[in-house]
């Protein structure tokens, strides 16, 4: 790559054109000292400018909040992966601007401004009173002029703000129809992703009876979502794309069997839906164990889920642009689900590996610990310190030092609890050398045990 690079510069100052300035976009990543060396070279040699875009700087000029339709639009990137808006000023802004603004919404643009808006409502209960406005700015993206990638990413967002944010799917329930007849036509994996999200939402809504699709009409979206699924994993030849779909097509085949449940006497909306929260609170959530699930819900079929994971984790070395780490996080949550299975346990270790290479031990570490909190969750304590077990190596140096007296700290809880009162102390013992260690300080957190 450097040589050609070299090669192309001395081409274009041989020209007859005089030139100031290089813009040079590589896919591939050069080393920052390498690209400086470059820069000043071709400065010195013939008195040119040069600015070299690699991989990582496009993907952090695309990952910019501003910018992100452009992946969304020709990098087939699913919008949910949206970057989350750093704080309420550039929502105060957005907000104003649609409010004064007489135009409706048509272009792509408008999209993903309304996207990051409008989930910004849903997902943050103070400003849950914005969301029929936004409902409202999204509507004339739902005729049937607009473009059709436009008008099925607005009823989807139209159909998650109605169901997360104001409790109620019922009035999207068409929108839903739309979505799930268009998605088993589609080849596109952002719209079959969002399409298998809106499902999930669309289960969930029946069992907190917040809709009106039945469950026969729900069984055959999800059977025919599956059966496209197949076809276009079969079919697909790029690693990435094959990943994707198998990662969509294990999600699917976790739904909840509400054929299953409602048989066995289910009251629907007995237990209401969780209340809309942010990524963080989730976490939160999740690592107070304040989620209790008496008993496990009837799954389409855990079995072939894990079989389709197991071969996307087997492709990732050939699939670089694959999101590992966030389709790690989802198996994750998954924990209590498939923790039995004898596959499950070289599975998430090929996962750690590979998210170890790409994000560090640190969020590997992270992802045994979320393992281990879902397990925790649902009453399963052994199965949790097998996870912890995992973690703990890696999370007790260095920079990870507070993250690794947490995790001793949780498998000293559970020993406790389980009566194994030499192993607790144990366990609590070395959380607070790890969290004293260093820099003499001593973590709250140990104190506090």
């Amino acid at each position: 790559m450097l040589k050609k690079i070299r090669n192309d510069i001395k081409k274009l100052a041989a020209g007859e054109s005089d030139i100031d300035v290089v813009v040079y976009f590589s896919e591939q990543d050069i080393p920052t000292a390498v690209r400086h060396r470059l820069i000043k070279k071709t400065s010195a040699d013939y008195g040119i400018r040069l600015e070299i875009l690699d991989g990582q700087t496009l993907t952090g000029l695309l990952c910019d909040r501003d910018t992100f339709w452009i992946a969304v639009e020709f990098l087939e990137i699913p919008i949910h992966l949206a970057p989350e808006a750093a704080g309420p000023e550039w929502y105060a802004a957005s907000r104003a601007r649609w409010l004064a603004r007489k135009a409706k919404a048509r272009t792509s643009g408008d999209v993903t401004e309304l996207t990051a808006c409008v989930r910004f409502a849903t997902f943050n209960r103070s400003f849950s009173g914005d969301i029929p406005m936004w409902l409202d700015r999204l509507v004339p993206l739902l005729g049937a002029d607009v473009d059709p990638v436009l008008r099925r990413r607005a009823r989807f967002e139209t159909a998650v703000a109605a169901y997360r944010g104001l409790g109620d799917l019922q009035p999207a329930d068409e929108l839903v129809r739309l979505t799930l007849q268009d998605a088993v036509l589609t080849e596109s994996a952002d719209e079959l992703d969002s399409a298998v999200i809106l499902y999930q939402y669309a289960q969930g809504a029946w069992m907190s009876d917040a809709t009106d699709l039945g469950v026969d009409e729900l069984d055959t979206f999800a059977e025919r979502l599956e059966c496209r699924l197949v076809g276009l994993v079969d079919s697909a030849t790029d690693p990435d794309r094959r990943c994707h779909l198998l990662a969509l097509l294990g999600a699917l085949r976790l739904r909840v069997n509400l054929h299953s449940l409602e048989a066995s006497g289910v009251q629907r909306g007995a237990d209401a839906p969780l209340p809309p929260m942010t990524e963080r609170e989730w976490e939160e959530m999740l690592a107070s164990r304040r989620i209790q699930r008496r008993d496990p819900l009837p799954l389409a079929n855990p079995k072939k889920a894990l079989a389709a994971w197991s071969e996307a984790v087997a492709l990732l070395e050939r699939a670089p642009l694959f999101p590992v780490q966030s389709f790690a996080e989802i198996v994750a949550l998954h924990s209590a689900d498939l923790h039995d299975d004898p596959r499950w346990s070289g599975l998430v270790a090929q996962l750690d590996e590979h998210v170890a290479t790409s994000a560090g031990r640190q969020a590997a570490a992270m992802l045994a610990r979320t393992r281990s909190e879902t397990l925790q969750a649902v009453g399963r304590p052994f199965a949790a310190l097998t996870e912890l077990h995992r973690a703990r190596a890696a999370l007790v140096g260095g920079d990870s030092r507070y993250e690794g007296a947490e995790a001793l700290l949780d498998a000293a809880d559970l020993y406790r609890g389980l009566g194994l009162l030499y192993a607790a102390k144990h366990y609590a013992l070395a959380a607070g050398a790890v969290a004293a260690a260093g820099d003499g300080e001593y973590d709250p957190l140990v104190l506090g045990w």
